[in-house]
């Protein structure tokens, strides 16, 4: 089985969820005995994959480059491709190209209007146009399929969840179980406002009041970073600011962390939840995020009340006062359930009947 995959890499300079779904679904693929690469604007730090080159890397430029990647479909003769994000605009070309080809659309997430109206109508627009098109739309949680069809009318056929290709790097070892975790709280992402970090750093410093030892550790860059540095309004001895993380180091930053926060009301199913639960991390999540599914009745999950930061404080302390210690089983299980070779089966599975 010939696949290819049509979206974002991972380097020195571009990151990101779907760039790392990306590439960890070309791993599963190749792991179960299929021939799969990428195609993209941009050259792989881990993957030898086929580059399309352009200036930047950004939709204007996908667009210029429509007739190349088609050009490479047709060359590479795929039994079948998957497709995310604005790479999804040349549908018709890239069938044209390869007509005995199937391919796949992937919804990584929802056109919320909290991502700014005109990005969100764009990618609607796309999303609603690749439904049309693609022979299979598949999307990453319940809580997305939820919302793309009964707000946006746009259908999903299944719903496969994100597997890690890095299960041993993220998986906490044995000899590391009764390691010392110097961080009781943990943020690890982007530092922009949908992603509530004020408020969960609002919240943290009322709860210090009642427990002055607590270190929260906060790790990304954004928006949102000049509150962490120089006179920030987050600039405080029992907040550590770690800046911008490498994706090969953000391991084992998890575990050093007893409990893994981020706060999207909306988050279609994070990576980083994932991540964390491999590390050992108890997880506190909103009541409505997508990765729920993942950890239904599971005790290292504590969901909470992001109202105000007053409710959140109160329930982050209901969190640290029943934390989970790191148990090998789980991490066993999480292993299994959350791996890119289980991802890519599902979508093979695709097109078995």
């Amino acid at each position: 089985m010939k696949v290819l995959i049509l979206g974002p890499v991972l380097n020195d300079k571009l990151s990101g969820g779907v760039a790392t779904i990306s590439e960890s679904l070309t791993n599963g693929l190749n792991e179960l005995g299929c021939n799969a690469n990428m195609v993209s604007l941009a050259k792989s730090s881990k993957l030898n994959n086929i580059v399309v080159k352009a200036h930047k890397y950004n939709t204007f430029h996908i667009i210029g480059k429509i007739g190349k990647i088609a050009k490479v479909i047709k060359r590479e003769s795929p039994d079948i491709v998957v497709s995310s994000l604005q790479y999804n605009i040349g549908i018709k070309r890239y069938k044209k190209a390869s007509p005995k080809s199937k391919f796949v659309s992937v919804l990584h997430g929802m056109a919320c209007p909290t991502n700014g109206r005109l990005h969100s109508f764009f990618v609607n627009l796309v999303a609603r146009y690749s439904a049309k098109h693609f022979d299979k739309t598949v999307t990453v949680s319940y809580l997305s399929q939820a919302i793309n069809s009964k707000i946006y009318n746009i259908k999903a056929d299944a719903v496969i969840p994100n597997g890690l290709a890095d299960i041993d790097e993220f998986a906490l070892k044995e000899n590391e179980t009764n390691k010392p975790r110097q961080y009781d709280f943990l943020y690890v992402g982007r530092l922009y406002r949908d992603k509530n970090v004020e408020l969960l750093c609002d919240a943290f410093l009322k709860l210090i009041q009642r427990y002055p030892d607590l270190k929260l550790a906060v790790a990304g860059a954004g928006e949102l970073q000049p509150f962490f540095e120089g006179n920030g309004k987050f600039v405080h001895n029992n907040i550590e600011y770690l800046g911008g993380i490498p994706h090969d180091q953000v391991s084992k930053i998890y575990k050093d962390a007893k409990f893994f926060v981020s706060l999207n009301s909306l988050e279609p199913l994070g990576m980083t939840y994932l991540e964390a639960a491999l590390g050992g991390c108890n997880i506190v999540s909103p009541y409505t995020s997508g990765h729920l599914q993942l950890f239904v009745n599971d005790p290292i999950c504590h969901l909470v009340d992001i109202s105000s930061a007053s409710t959140l404080c109160d329930d982050l302390e209901r969190a640290y006062t029943n934390y989970i210690a790191p148990n090998l089983e789980n991490i066993r299980r999480y292993s299994e359930s959350f791996s890119s070779r289980m991802m890519a089966q599902k979508y093979l599975d695709l097109f078995e009947n």
